[in-house]
């Protein structure tokens, strides 16, 4: 089992992998410029005074934006090994659009620097016609307009070593920083842990009652399938799951909780209490009793799916040859399921588990919103909302390594339910 353990996660690193690249280049697409975004949230951008260059400088080093994006690159031989260490942004760009028309790099810097010694600000740069932008200082028009294209350059293979953006982005994931809030500044990891242990507080006690109860009803309903209690079960179970889960969830806020509208107030109004200075974990206690009905709305949404599931997966055991041996040898049909088709038809809801698993981690972003929980879904959907793109990305990475190694424990259960798998094979 410990090789058969290792070479899994062998297979989940390139995944992982793979998954982190691709949430490192599509941060790299959002269009907010996150040195502006980080020097607004310090109070040094506001309509009335302008970002100095100094200090754009400073943070943009500060972020390691000057480094090079990834481990290596391949590029045309006229652009640079490094073009990041460009800070200024109209510069960048200038440099991008002339590289990309054939111009060659030094070409390009030897004219930035015509600029700065006569004093021509790189705003100018920005212009959409920049020839009639640049014809207003005949200083440098005559530079610009001697540089040379050409149509085809070779490819250049760059090797950037461990000290590159991309590096210092993951492994922040794991001594705990990947970046802070460009909301409130605090730390991007902790924030999106805070997060969680509400969402987990709900789904995972969801979770269980749901696969226990789901599993003991759709048992009863293979053992009783024709009785009108579970014609009745079914189709109460049914009603519940049709229900589109924001209406639900209204539907109980509205007819059982302590507000004015409250028809019968079983359930405490909606809403945290929010206990300075507690732990996050404290304060879920304190607040558990607010916590029962949106969890009573998650399991009576699944609950329906789970038990019919569990249901046909040994209502199709019943039907093998080896279920009508057993029945044949005097077996009740009770003791057939129990001892026979149960552990056969355990291995789809182990499949089913490994889909449901992640998805409680990410949390039912309706719920949370309409009983003003701050979960991990709500984190999410406000970090995309104002931008705060260290945190929707840090809990991108959390969402895919929980999803890779639930399928992990997966293949660990189907062993322990089927022993005719074998680890070492």
């Amino acid at each position: 089992m410990k090789r058969y353990l290792i070479n899994r996660l062998l297979l989940i690193i390139p995944t992982l992998f793979i998954v982190s690249v691709v949430g490192f280049y599509l941060s790299k697409q959002v269009p907010q410029d996150p040195v502006v975004s980080l020097l607004t949230m310090r109070g040094m951008n506001t309509g009335d005074v302008e970002i100095k260059a100094e200090d754009y400088a400073q943070v943009y080093l500060e972020l390691h934006l000057d480094l090079p994006n990834f481990y290596f690159g391949i590029q045309p031989s006229n652009y640079p090994a490094n073009l990041n260490k460009v800070d200024n942004a109209y510069l960048k760009k200038f440099f991008k659009a002339g590289l990309n028309k054939g111009m060659t790099f030094e070409d390009l810097e030897a004219f930035s620097n015509s600029l700065v010694e006569n004093n021509i600000p790189f705003e100018v740069l920005a212009s959409s016609n920049l020839k009639q932008a640049l014809s207003k200082y005949p200083s440098v028009y005559e530079d610009y307009s001697s540089i040379q294209s050409r149509t085809w350059y070779w490819p250049n293979a760059h090797f950037h070593g461990f000290n590159n953006q991309y590096h210092h982005w993951v492994t922040s994931f794991f001594n705990g920083g990947f970046g802070i809030s460009l909301v409130d500044g605090k730390d991007a990891l902790p924030k999106a842990a805070k997060a969680i242990q509400w969402t987990l507080a709900i789904t995972l006690v969801d979770l269980v009652i749901s696969l226990l109860l789901g599993m003991l009803i759709g048992i009863y309903l293979v053992n009783h399938p024709e009785t009108r209690f579970s014609k009745f079960l079914s189709q109460v179970l049914y009603a519940f799951y049709s229900m589109p889960i924001f209406w639900l969830a209204t539907l109980l806020i509205v007819f059982f909780t302590g507000t004015e509208s409250g028809i019968i107030q079983l359930f405490p109004s909606i809403g945290i209490n929010i206990y300075p200075g507690e732990s996050t974990f404290s304060q879920i206690l304190k607040n558990f009793h607010k916590l029962i009905l949106p969890i009573l709305c998650l399991t009576l949404h699944s609950l329906a799916y789970i038990a019919r599931f569990m249901s046909r997966s040994i209502q199709n055991e019943m039907d093998k040859a080896y279920i009508l041996t057993a029945l044949s040898k005097g077996l009740s049909r009770s003791e057939v399921i129990k001892r026979h088709a149960l552990p056969n038809a355990m291995i789809p809801m182990v499949t089913l588990m490994g889909a449901i698993l992640p998805a409680a981690f990410t949390g039912s972003l309706v719920l949370e919103i309409l009983f003003n929980i701050p979960g991990f879904g709500r984190l999410l959907f406000s970090s995309i909302n104002l931008a705060d793109w260290n945190v929707a990305f840090c809990i991108m990475m959390i969402i895919a390594f929980v999803t890779v190694m639930s399928y992990l424990l997966v293949d660990v259960l189907y062993g322990i339910f089927n022993p005719k798998i074998r680890f070492d094979q």
